[in-house]
């Protein structure tokens, strides 16, 4: 309890400098592919933005727009604090950080994901979300595994000039699914500060600029 109260105080003494606290700081691209529904083709594309003040929040706009669509603030202990939705005004689904630092944005369209790349322990994430006033309990699996480059290139993941400039010739591809079917999946460099290619049933992203 003590503990639960400690992380409201922060979450509330965050929210109260948003705007200060996510202001400057590194920037860097993910470019994202849509599927339209309809066609069945990769269609829409959609450059993103994402500034990292510090370890407390990253905010995420559209191309080049000066306001975000979404800042996504953490607690001191890099818990998920929040996700604020600044097109619709909402607050996002803050129930897939469980007791791990896995964030995951399961069906909104902006690529905001972390699947804890370099913790091996965790196998299992459970999702809870509320509707109607009844709270439902999801449970995914999580695995992880080690591919080479070849294999990424083979699977379009990385283009061949991304290739040249990777950390490892060794990369790690963490995937979580629900009942067997994918729900996210993401290419991680060893040691690297963000993924490389990230993957859900309806949107394909690649980093473009770090």
């Amino acid at each position: 309890m003590r503990l639960l109260l400690m992380r409201i105080v922060c979450l509330l003494f965050i929210l109260s400098f948003a705007q200060e606290a996510c202001a400057g700081g590194a920037s860097f691209s993910v470019r994202s592919l849509y599927l339209d529904a309809a066609s069945g083709k990769w269609e829409k594309e959609i450059t993103w933005v994402f500034n990292v003040k510090d370890s407390t929040c990253i905010s995420v706009s559209r191309g080049n727009r000066a306001e975000p669509d979404i800042t996504i603030y953490y607690l001191p202990d890099g818990l998920l604090a929040t996700v604020e939705d600044h097109v619709s005004g909402r607050r996002l689904n803050t129930d897939a950080k469980g007791d791990s630092n896995i964030v995951l944005s399961w069906g909104f369209p902006v690529p905001y994901d972390y699947l804890a790349p370099f913790d091996d322990n965790i196998r299992e994430v459970v999702v809870k979300r509320e509707a109607g006033g009844v709270t439902f309990s999801h449970r995914m699996t999580r695995d992880i595994r080690d591919i080479g480059i070849d294999e990424a290139l083979s699977e379009k993941m990385i283009a061949p000039n991304a290739a040249k400039g990777l950390y490892s010739e060794r990369l790690r591809l963490i995937t979580i699914k629900r009942k067997g079917d994918l729900v996210v999946r993401q290419l991680w460099p060893a040691g690297g500060p963000w993924w490389l290619y990230e993957e859900t049933s309806f949107r394909r992203s690649w980093l473009v600029e770090r």
